[in-house]
């Protein structure tokens, strides 16, 4: 009889782990399931502001500056998100450059459009006037701030909406103002994840 509850228990322990295991497979299955491509996130855009996702890609940028943000890169140059800092990541590390990631976090969009540009343009221009030529001038230099072969533009809407091209600021205005006169939509969608978890894929 000992026997015999005994080896049901053993029986019992045994149909547990196994599907302990199933479900472990059938979460890490559906995990790598609902893992986006980069292009596959720009496909759903608006979709997914919000929500927590899971997206992986490569690194083509990590701000040297404090490192707070990082690109990862689609198929094509549009295709290009912002990935910052959450609340339990200090920074990121510039080796991520080049680097397969993993990214978990918030889907967010900042909705640009011509008065968000023309308040970004006043910034500049007010922050030229107060500083005078050469630093925080319009033309995204800043002293002592600079990546090297790059410019920055320490704007606060221009940090906003930064998407690591460092292009001065008011080059930038222009662009994106001749881009919402014909994209048809009153304004331009600038995608960011703010991350919980960033692992590197081997």
């Amino acid at each position: 009889m000992k026997k015999m509850m005994f080896m049901a228990i053993v029986a019992l322990a045994f149909v547990a782990c196994n599907n302990q295991s199933k479900e472990k497979k059938a979460d890490e299955k559906t995990a790598e399931a609902t893992t986006l491509t980069v292009d596959q996130f720009f496909e759903k855009g608006e979709a997914l502001l919000g929500k927590e996702i899971t997206i992986k890609g490569t690194i083509d940028h990590v701000c040297a500056n404090g490192g707070k943000k990082m690109f990862i890169q689609g198929s094509t140059p549009e295709n290009r998100l912002r990935i910052n800092v959450g609340n339990d990541i200090s920074s990121f590390d510039v080796a991520f450059e080049g680097s397969t990631m993993q990214v978990t976090g918030t889907a967010d969009m900042l909705k640009m459009d011509s008065v968000y540009l023309a308040n970004w343009e006043q910034e500049l221009i007010e922050g030229s006037h107060e500083k005078g030529s050469g630093t925080g001038d319009g033309t995204g230099n800043d002293e002592g701030q600079e990546e090297e072969g790059h410019e920055h533009d320490n704007s606060s809407l221009g940090q906003q909406a930064d998407m690591g091209e460092h292009i001065p600021g008011l080059e930038k205005v222009k662009n994106y103002q001749e881009e919402i006169a014909t994209n048809g939509k009153g304004y331009i969608p600038i995608y960011s994840v703010t991350a919980k978890e960033v692992k590197e894929l081997k």
